[in-house]
């Protein structure tokens, strides 16, 4: 039997459709993946594929409840994309990405030793608070392992990519970048 990172459907959201072997989220609700991000790096990418209501994408831990979009954007163990391109925790702005996107465009999300980028389309969209720029976005899980978290609402459907070779655009050129793994790959 071949394991592999997916959207997990025993803890999302009741109101929400997993399909396509857990790599579409649909209807209302939010999902996480089936394993948490063990690495220092991990890299995933969400298509928007159809793009009528809202959504959210970015980190959460275990805790974070999956019952919407509001409420990946109101707790403060999710750090999470809005469609109106504002990074919200805690139930605040945290930052906010100038580009724009629409149906079709695929966002990349880059975890990097505790800093989070998005590209969108495969070039870094930059992160500004308060008309700044602040990239990368520094987030603290409070010692919680993360995990890949996707949100929806009023009929979005978004598709998830978590494996280098499904990648549109592959992430950046640094050692360690990559797919989210099953276990940590010690070096000696």
């Amino acid at each position: 039997m071949k394991f592999y990172v997916k959207l997990d459907v025993l803890t999302a959201a009741p109101s929400v459709l997993i399909l396509k072997s857990g790599l579409r989220i649909c209807s209302n609700g939010a999902a996480r993946t089936n394993i948490p991000i063990i690495q220092d790096y991990a890299y995933y990418e969400v298509k928007l594929q159809n793009y009528r209501g809202s959504w959210g994408i970015g980190l959460c831990t275990v805790n974070t409840p999956l019952d919407s979009v509001q409420s990946l954007t109101d707790d403060s163990s999710c750090w999470i994309l809005r469609n109106d391109m504002k990074i919200w925790s805690r139930g605040h702005v945290i930052g906010q990405l100038k580009q724009s996107v629409e149906e079709g465009d695929i966002i990349g999300v880059i975890y990097d030793k505790g800093e989070l980028r998005f590209t969108i389309n495969g070039d870094i969209a930059h992160v500004y608070s308060e008309q700044t720029e602040q990239s990368p976005l520094c987030i603290d899980s409070g010692g919680e392992v993360l995990y890949p978290v996707l949100g929806v609402g009023d009929d979005t459907v978004l598709d998830v990519a978590f494996t280098a070779n499904s990648f549109n655009y592959p992430p950046l050129s640094v050692e360690g970048f990559g797919e989210i793994k099953f276990q940590k790959e010690v070096t000696f």
